[in-house]
């Protein structure tokens, strides 16, 4: 027997979640940004099928992070990181075979994750109080990753 739903809905990031915080922490660990990271790992897999230039990933990783932005800013709807790197692959001109494409989704929406960024002061007290009394989740509605019960 399942259970309503009760959620909470906010602003992410700088309410919840130091926007950008988990950055420190990736080049402190040799880690690439992640907005370089997720043009590798584009490039990596397109490039294990047939060569193609790495700055030519990137422009078009970029044109589509400039036309996300826009849609997301002006229209407030976010596309999901599988439908970005399908408008990605097709302004390339490229495919990837269906596993590997769900695989690099996989990855882009973990890099979220891996490196957890810092909780804005007081959420963190908050959040372990909450943890004894229903599942969480948190999900940023810009964000790549899905959804994770913490």
């Amino acid at each position: 027997m399942s259970r309503p739903i009760e959620a909470i809905t906010f602003d992410l990031w700088d309410t919840i979640v130091v926007d950008d915080s988990d950055e420190a922490k990736r080049q402190a660990m040799g880690l690439p940004s992640k907005r370089l990271q997720r043009r590798l790992l584009l490039w990596q897999a397109l490039d294990r099928h047939q060569s193609v230039d790495q700055v030519r990933v990137s422009g078009a990783y970029d044109a589509i992070d400039t036309a996300f932005n826009e849609a997301w800013h002006d229209q407030h709807v976010t596309w999901p990181i599988a439908d970005r790197l399908e408008k990605i692959l097709d302004a390339l001109g490229r495919n990837l075979p269906e596993q590997e494409f769900l695989e690099l989704v996989r990855a882009h929406e973990e890099m979220e994750v891996e490196v957890f960024p810092d909780l804005v002061d007081g959420c963190r007290d908050r959040w372990a109080r909450r943890a004894t009394e229903k599942p969480r989740g948190l999900r940023g509605e810009n964000s790549p990753s899905s959804c994770r019960l913490h």
